[in-house]
């Protein structure tokens, strides 16, 4: 998957967590508490892929 996609998927799934957050009433509630904490691992894990799939000249912000 390219780079862009990547980060596509992970900024929806950063606006998924970020609304579970509201439904977790301070972590309170379990279920919504732990789709919360899902949505969270699979949007960094994306970032991550992400960051490993971009060029080295976006990392560094020189052409190679």
């Amino acid at each position: 998957m390219s780079p862009w996609a990547w980060l596509f998927v992970a900024g929806v799934f950063e606006v998924g967590w970020a609304i579970g957050l509201k439904y977790t009433d301070g972590w309170t509630r379990l279920w919504p508490s732990l789709g919360t904490l899902a949505l969270l691992t699979a949007s960094m894990y994306c970032l991550a892929a992400a960051a490993r799939t971009f060029g080295a000249e976006l990392r560094t912000g020189s052409e190679v």
